[in-house]
């Protein structure tokens, strides 16, 4: 087994990978996830579940077009400043999100006063399926947003 530490050294293709990660980016560019599978060394077929296709979807990309990957270890409870990293905003303003109730602040989501100080113990850390959900809901707001902004533009002529 791979201890975590270790995972969190950046990968990076070599140039004997190139030609096998472009095919693989094409067969994951062309499949659903549903029916992939892993042959071992004695034949024997695996199913590769979608959080694993996902990675590999993500990641493969990435390598074949010689850039490097990290994986970093999110447990079921984050850190704030890893939330607001995850989030891509500032710890500041995650801050705000959890003031306000967008995010359910941690303690049996009880909101404590945010020590800007010393952000550690248990009210220090955010559940991870909080923020999912929470970027779920912020990034479907925002396509739906967009979808309208360019219906408008050219209704308005503004946008070909």
């Amino acid at each position: 087994m791979i201890a975590r530490a270790e995972r969190r050294e950046p990968i990076v293709a070599t140039a004997d990978d190139a030609r096998s990660l472009e095919r693989l980016r094409h067969v994951l560019e062309a499949t659903q996830s549903e029916g992939m599978q892993l042959v071992d060394a004695d034949g024997q077929r695996l199913d590769i579940p979608r959080s694993v296709y996902e990675l590999l979807r993500q990641t493969v990309p990435i390598l074949a077009d010689g850039d490097a990957v990290a994986l970093e270890f999110l447990g079921e409870e984050v850190t704030v400043q890893a939330a607001a990293d995850f989030l891509n905003v500032s710890e500041h303003y995650l801050v705000h999100l959890l003031e306000t109730g967008e995010i359910p602040s941690p303690s049996n989501n009880l909101f404590h006063r945010w020590d800007r100080v010393s952000v550690t113990g248990p009210r220090g850390y955010i559940r991870l399926s909080d923020l999912i959900r929470y970027k779920k809901q912020r990034d479907k707001l925002q396509r739906e947003s967009l979808r309208e902004l360019t219906q408008l533009s050219q209704e308005l002529g503004l946008y070909l």
